[in-house]
């Protein structure tokens, strides 16, 4: 099983590979419940809070993805790289 910190590190190095997108990856240890990335991508902004298999969202996280919702954006948890990879694919295609 990969541990949260690879997972951040496999997220990092794919998210750089994107043209024309932009992410920011918060500090936890100075502003608690934001996600784990805040992207920008061809118009949408994309929230993604990564879990290792078997770990859930804490109240506060969950709140915080619910007002990134009401406010337009989208808002995953992802488990792996690949759930990163479908939700970029997925959000990029919808303005092109």
């Amino acid at each position: 099983m990969i541990t949260e910190a690879k997972l951040k590190e496999q997220v990092t190095a794919y998210l750089k590979t994107i043209p024309n997108l932009w992410f920011f990856h918060p500090a936890h240890r100075w502003i608690v419940g934001l996600p784990d990335f805040i992207i920008c991508y061809k118009r949408q902004f994309i929230a993604i809070e990564l879990k290792k298999e078997g770990k859930f969202l804490r109240k506060i996280q969950r709140y915080i993805m619910k007002k990134i919702r009401d406010a337009g954006g989208t808002t995953m948890t992802a488990y792996n790289l690949e759930d990163v990879e479908k939700i970029i694919k997925e959000e990029g295609n919808e303005n092109i």
